[in-house]
């Protein structure tokens, strides 16, 4: 039998309040499906979401060419975003009117709020059956060419 599977990453703990803004409408959808829906990341506007640095590039393309596949960044990272589902929270007991303004945006908004373990054991008693990740997203400049660590390769959207 396959089980649920969800880490929780670091920076987050037991104590965080988490809060989730949608419209009336996706609320009342998650009431009666009782399923959070969540985002396929190549449905994301941001060409940079699950992009590796540089030099991580680097190394994909080279373990590539190592091993003779005929495989190129671009289709890695393709794969990647399309095999990835994200659902974003705010990680803050304080509103924000940009989240407000981003994700109620009618008059009919509402903010969902929860916390990282209530999350994590709505993951772990369903009946999903892959790996889950609840992760805080840390922004970095890519050209910068930070060294970041990948294991797994979808740590890119965090």
């Amino acid at each position: 039998m396959i089980h649920s599977h969800a880490i929780i990453g670091r920076g987050l703990s037991g104590g965080n309040i988490l809060r989730r803004y949608m419209d009336f409408a996706k609320f009342v959808d998650l009431l009666e499906t009782g399923c959070l829906k969540l985002t396929r990341a190549n449905k994301f506007p941001d060409k940079f979401e699950g992009s590796f640095t540089p030099t991580i590039k680097k190394a994909i393309e080279k373990a590539y060419a190592d091993n003779n596949i005929k495989c190129s960044y671009r289709h890695f990272k393709s794969e990647l975003r399309n095999n990835v589902y994200i659902s974003c929270w705010q990680n803050s007991t304080k509103d924000s009117m940009a989240m407000w303004q981003l994700y109620g945006q009618s008059n009919c908004g509402i903010a969902v709020t929860t916390t990282v373990p209530r999350i994590h054991r709505a993951i772990m008693e369903s009946k999903y059956h892959n790996s889950a990740y609840i992760r805080r997203v840390n922004y970095i400049d890519h050209s910068a060419d930070p060294e970041i660590d990948i294991q797994p390769y979808s740590t890119v959207f965090s």
